[in-house]
């Protein structure tokens, strides 16, 4: 994994998403303030699901709520339902909402990445 201060190019998205998962929740902790802190961790949990290789319908449905529920808080805690902070309303957050579906559509990460080759 590259050094992202020395030159960003070297980090790919494997080594973003190896770092958000694996080395970032102990490295913040202490250092980001709760609930920050815990809602970063609960879109952890949400991220290491979603690349299960094998899923029951409950553990669909389970993320689905998780989603819903970080995607709640992440409005409460940002957005705070004041137009001046619209800006943190991404698409990405919503496009969260629809990872069940897609699961429930195309099966797991790897096989539908597979079909696409």
């Amino acid at each position: 994994m590259g050094n992202v201060a020395e030159s960003c190019a070297t980090f790919t998205a494997e080594s973003y998403a190896f770092w958000f998962m694996y080395l970032a929740p102990y490295l913040l902790a202490g250092r980001l303030a709760n609930p920050y802190y815990q809602h970063f961790i609960d879109l952890v949990a949400i991220m290491k699901i979603t690349l299960q290789f094998e899923f029951t319908v409950e553990q669909i449905d389970q993320l689905e709520t998780r989603i819903i529920q970080w995607v709640s808080d992440h409005e409460r805690y940002y957005y705070q339902y004041d137009d001046e902070c619209l800006s943190v309303c991404l698409l990405v957050i919503h496009g969260l909402l629809h990872i069940p579906d897609d699961i429930r559509f195309c099966g797991p990460m790897w096989s539908a990445m597979a079909q696409s080759d």
